[in-house]
C-alpha cells in the first residue's frame, strides 16, 4: 500500500514538473525503463536505467527521488537518502520529498529528524492532512502521546473520512490509558473501514480495559475471521477465557498464539499455567522450561522467570 502511494505522488509531481520543465525525450525513455523494471521489483536493473536519466538530465529532481526509493527498496539506505537530500536542494518547495525522506529516517529509528522533515511539509502545504498523520504517528513512536492527539485530530479535521486517522488516534487514546475515546474513534474506524484485522483488534484490547469481556472476545473472533495468522489475537482470548475460567477454550487459543509465533513468551507462559490448572503437569513443566530458556535474560520478564522457576520447583518436588 505504502509502495502504491509513493507511486501515485511522485507521478503526481512528475506531472507537475514536466508542465514547467521541458524533458529530455531519452532521459525520460530511460526513466520508463526504469519504472517498469522497478515495478517487477528488479530494483537493480531499475537503478541503472535511473542513473543513465540523471546523467543526461542531473538538475531533475524526480529523477533522483525514483533512484533513491530504488535503493530503499534494496535496503541502502546512505544512497537512498543521499539521492533525496538532493532532491530536496533541487526541489526545496517540494513537500513530498520531505515526506518521503522523512518516512526514510522513520524506517531508520531516526524520528526526530522525521519529525522536522514532516514540519517542513506541513509548513509548505499546512491543508494537506497526511502530513499531520505521518507526524503524529510519529510523535507517538516517540511516547509524545499530547503532541500524537493534537496531529492525528488535526488530520481528521482535514479529512474525516481516512479509517488509519481514526485508528491512530485510538492507539494513542488506548496508550494514554483513555479507554472510552478510544473505544469512539476504533468504532469509527471501523464503520469507515470494517475489513481491517487490526481495527478489531484493538476494539477487542480496548473492550478487555474497560471490562466488557463479552465485547472483546467478539472483536477479537472478528479480527482472527480477517487474519487467522494473529498470535497476540489468540493469546488475548485466551487471558479472557481463562479470567471467565474457560480453561480449555484458553488453552486452545494459547496453542494457536504458539503455533503462529513460536516465540511467544507470554503464550507460552500461559499455556504452562493452563496446563497446570488441568492437572497435566508433564506439559506444564515442559513450557515453563522452555519459557526460562527464551526469556530469562530478557528484563521485560524477570517476575515470570521468578514465578516459572517456582512452580518448576513445586512440580518436581
Amino acid at each position: 500500500m505504502k509502495k502504491i502511494f509513493y507511486v501515485i505522488l511522485l507521478s503526481i509531481i512528475i506531472y507537475s514538473c514536466s508542465k514547467v520543465q521541458q524533458l529530455n525525450p531519452l532521459a525520460e525513455e530511460y526513466a520508463t525503463q526504469g519504472d517498469k523494471l522497478y515495478n517487477t521489483k528488479k530494483y537493480i536493473e531499475a537503478i541503472e536505467f535511473y542513473k543513465k536519466a540523471i546523467q543526461i538530465d542531473s538538475l531533475y529532481a524526480p529523477y533522483l527521488v525514483k533512484l533513491s526509493n530504488a535503493y530503499r527498496e534494496l535496503g541502502n539506505y546512505e544512497f537512498a537518502l543521499d539521492f533525496l537530500t538532493k532532491a530536496i536542494k533541487l526541489s526545496p518547495k517540494n513537500p513530498e520529498y520531505y515526506l518521503f525522506r522523512g518516512d526514510l529516517y522513520v524506517e531508520n529509528q531516526k524520528n526526530d529528524s522525521a519529525i522536522f522533515d514532516y514540519t517542513i511539509a506541513i509548513e509548505i502545504n499546512p491543508r494537506f492532512s497526511y502530513y499531520y498523520f505521518k507526524r503524529g504517528v510519529t510523535y507517538a513512536l516517540i511516547s509524545e502521546f499530547f503532541l500524537a492527539t493534537l496531529d492525528l485530530t488535526k488530520a481528521i479535521e482535514l479529512n474525516p473520512n481516512i479509517s488509519d486517522y481514526f485508528y491512530h488516534r485510538s492507539k494513542v487514546h488506548y496508550q494514554r490509558s483513555r479507554y472510552e475515546l478510544a473505544l469512539e474513534d476504533i468504532k469509527t474506524a471501523i464503520q469507515l473501514k470494517e475489513s481491517i484485522a487490526e481495527y478489531w483488534y484493538l476494539q477487542g484490547l480496548i473492550y478487555k480495559e474497560l471490562g466488557l469481556n463479552d465485547e472483546a472476545i467478539v472483536s477479537l473472533y472478528k479480527s482472527l475471521d480477517l487474519d487467522k495468522t494473529q498470535a497476540d489475537a489468540y493469546y488475548e482470548l485466551g487471558i479472557i477465557q481463562t479470567q471467565k475460567e474457560l480453561h480449555n477454550s484458553a488453552l486452545i487459543n494459547f496453542n494457536k498464539a504458539i503455533e503462529n509465533n513460536p516465540n511467544h513468551l507470554l503464550a507460552i507462559f500461559q499455556r504452562g499455567m493452563a496446563h497446570r490448572r488441568n492437572l497435566n503437569f508433564t506439559e506444564a513443566l515442559k513450557d515453563f522450561q522452555t519459557f526460562i530458556s527464551l526469556a530469562e535474560n530478557n528484563p521485560k520478564f524477570k517476575f515470570n522467570v521468578i514465578q516459572a522457576k517456582k512452580i518448576i520447583s513445586e512440580l518436581q518436588q
